[in-house]
C-alpha cells in the first residue's frame, strides 16, 4: 500500500470529525500525519504540492478542488507543530500564504476564530501590523490574543518607528497589570528589552520584618548576564524581607567570567547567598540544596533568566498573610522574546504556570518533603517536581486532608479558571466519593468545571493551587483558586544560550 493510499484511507475517517485530525496531529507532533492533512485539504495531493501552491503568493486563491476548512487546518499545523526554528521559517511562510489565499478568496467565511487568530499572529510577526489589527478589530478573536497582537503591533522591534510610550501602554494592557505599576517606556534611544525593563513609579519598600520571610530558590548552570537581570528583579521587590539562594549546579571550569559573575551576584546584597555545588545533579537537586539552607516562612522558585515585577512578592503574599488556612498561591505565565514580543502563533499569551507556586515552606516540606530529584523535567501531574504521597480521595475535615498538599492533591474537585481580574461568588457544595466538598467563596458564573476522569494525571494536570476554605458548616476543605491581578514576572521565550524561556503573571483573589 502506498503512502497516498494510506493518507486517503485516513482522510475518509477524519472527515467524520472535522477539526479532530488537526488537534491530534498537534498533540502527537506527528510530521508524517501531514500527508493525511494534505489529502483532506486538497484530495490527491501532498504537502509539497500545497507548499508549491502557497509559493504562488496570496493572490493565487485556493487550489482548484481544495477544501477551505482543510486548507486552514493544514496551515494551522504547519505554523504551530514544530515551534519556532531560528533561521528556518519555511513552514510558517507556507502557513501564512495559505491563510492569506483563503482570506482573499470567495471562501473567506470558512475562516473560523482560531484560523483568524493564527493569521493575525502571523501578520504581526511578519511586520503587517495594519493587517493584523484589522483582523482583531473585526471580532471573533479572543481578548488575550487581541491584546497581545495590539501590543506587538506597537513594538518598535516589529514595526520600526512605533511610539515606545504607546507600546508600553499596550504591553501593560496585554498583561492585565491594572492593579500593579505599569510598564515604563524604554529610555530615549533604546528599544524594548527584557534586561532593561522597568515599571512606572514603583511602590515604596514594604519591610514588614517578622511578618513573613520569603526564601527565593534560584538554580543556574553556566549562567550568562541574564542572571543579573533575575537577581536584580528579586532584590528590587517592594517586599524586602527575603533571602535569595543562587545555587550554581557545578557549571564547570571556564575562563573566569562565570566565577566573576557569581562573585558579582554574591556581592550585590547581604540577602544573597551563592552556593557552588561540586557535582552536577540537575535543577531539582540544586533547589533541594537551597531548601536545606532556607530559613523563611514561605518559599518560591525563580529561574535564572526571569524578571519579576517589583510588586510580585507583595502581591502573592497578601492572601497568604490574611488567610492563615491558605497553603499556596499560583501564577500565570506569559511567554516573551528578549525583545518583549508577546505573540506566539497558536497560543494565548497567558497560561497557568506550574513554576510560580508561592507556598508555606514548613507545612509543605513536612507533608511531602523535597523536590523529586529523579526527573529532568516536570510532569503535568506533578508540575513542580514534587511527588504526591498518595492517590486517595480527600474528604471534608477540620484539618488538611492527609492526601492534600499544594498542587499535588489527586482528589476530584472543581477548578476556577479566570484569565484576569478577581471573581467572587457565593458558597457552593457538591458530593464526592469521600463526602461533600464545600467552599466558602466560590467564583460565580460558569467558572466551575468538573474533572471526571479517574486517572491521577488527568485530574491534576492544569489545575490551580489547592486552597483551604472555611465552609458555612464549620469545616475546612480544599478547593482550587486561579484568579489574576496582573503581571508580576517575565521570562524570555528564547534563550540567548540554548532554548525557550517564558514570562510569568501572578494573581490572587
Amino acid at each position: 500500500m502506498t503512502t497516498a493510499q494510506v493518507a486517503a484511507d485516513h482522510a475518509r475517517i477524519a472527515a467524520r470529525r472535522p477539526g479532530a485530525l488537526a488537534a491530534t496531529v498537534l498533540r502527537t507532533r506527528s510530521v508524517h500525519a501531514r500527508e493525511v492533512l494534505a489529502e483532506v485539504a486538497w484530495p490527491g495531493h501532498t504537502p509539497a504540492d500545497l507548499a508549491g501552491w502557497a509559493g504562488l503568493g496570496p493572490e493565487a486563491g485556493l487550489p482548484p478542488g481544495a477544501d477551505p476548512r482543510g486548507v486552514a487546518d493544514h496551515a494551522r499545523v504547519l505554523a504551530v507543530q514544530l515551534g519556532p526554528t531560528p533561521g528556518d521559517t519555511s513552514d510558517v511562510d507556507v502557513a501564512r500564504n495559505l491563510l492569506e489565499q483563503l482570506a482573499r478568496s470567495a471562501h473567506r467565511s470558512e475562516l473560523q476564530g482560531g484560523h483568524r487568530e493564527m493569521l493575525a499572529q502571523l501578520r504581526v510577526l511578519g511586520g503587517d501590523a495594519e493587517g493584523a489589527l484589522r483582523l482583531v478589530d473585526g471580532g471573533d478573536v479572543r481578548p488575550g490574543v487581541a491584546a497581545s497582537v495590539r501590543a506587538d503591533a506597537a513594538n518598535p522591534h516589529l514595526v520600526p518607528g512605533s511610539d515606545p510610550h504607546a507600546w508600553a501602554a499596550a504591553f501593560s494592557a496585554a498583561l492585565g497589570s491594572g492593579r500593579l505599576a505599569p510598564v515604563a517606556a524604554p529610555q530615549p534611544g533604546h528599544l524594548p528589552d527584557l534586561d532593561h525593563l522597568r515599571v512606572q513609579d514603583p511602590q515604596s519598600p514594604v519591610r514588614a520584618a517578622g511578618r513573613g520571610r520569603v526564601t527565593v530558590l534560584m538554580s543556574c548552570f553556566r549562567p550568562g548576564v541574564e542572571l543579573l537581570t533575575a537577581v536584580r528583579s528579586v532584590l528590587s521587590q517592594t517586599w524586602q524581607d527575603l533571602e535569595l539562594f543562587v545555587v550554581d549546579d557545578a557549571s564547570g571550569p571556564d575562563d573566569g567570567e562565570r566565577e566573576a559573575l557569581l562573585d558579582q551576584v554574591a556581592a550585590a546584597d547581604p540577602r544573597v547567598r551563592v552556593v557552588r555545588k561540586a557535582v552536577n545533579g540537575g535543577t531539582y537537586r540544586a533547589r533541594n540544596t537551597a531548601l536545606r539552607l532556607a530559613s523563611g516562612d514561605f518559599g518560591i522558585v525563580v529561574d535564572s533568566d526571569d524578571w519579576w515585577h517589583p510588586q510580585t512578592l507583595e502581591t502573592c503574599l497578601a492572601p497568604l498573610l490574611s488567610q492563615p488556612g491558605l497553603l499556596a498561591t499560583r501564577a500565570e505565565g506569559v511567554r516573551v522574546t528578549p525583545d518583549l514580543v508577546l505573540t506566539r502563533p497558536g497560543y494565548q499569551p497567558r497560561f497557568p504556570s506550574a513554576a510560580t507556586v508561592l507556598f508555606r515552606l514548613r507545612p509543605v516540606l513536612n507533608r511531602i518533603g523535597f523536590f523529586d530529584p529523579t526527573r529532568k523535567e516536570p510532569t503535568p501531574s506533578s508540575p513542580d517536581g514534587w511527588r504526591p504521597p498518595s492517590a486517595r480521595p480527600c474528604t471534608t475535615s477540620r484539618r488538611p486532608p492527609p492526601c492534600c498538599a499544594g498542587d499535588r492533591c489527586p482528589c476530584p474537585r472543581r477548578s476556577s479558571r479566570t484569565a484576569t481580574g478577581t471573581r467572587r461568588g457565593t458558597s457552593t457544595s457538591r458530593s464526592t466519593r469521600g463526602g461533600t466538598q464545600r467552599s466558602g467563596r466560590a467564583p460565580a458564573g460558569p467558572f466551575w468545571t468538573r474533572r471526571s476522569h479517574d486517572d491521577f494525571p488527568s485530574r491534576c494536570a492544569g489545575l490551580g493551587p489547592a486552597t483551604l476554605c472555611w465552609s458555612p458548616n464549620g469545616t475546612w476543605t480544599w478547593c482550587w483558586r486561579a484568579t489574576g491581578v496582573g503581571t508580576v514576572a517575565l521570562r524570555h521565550r528564547w534563550s540567548r544560550r540554548s532554548g525557550p524561556r517564558a514570562a510569568l503573571v501572578s494573581g490572587w483573589g
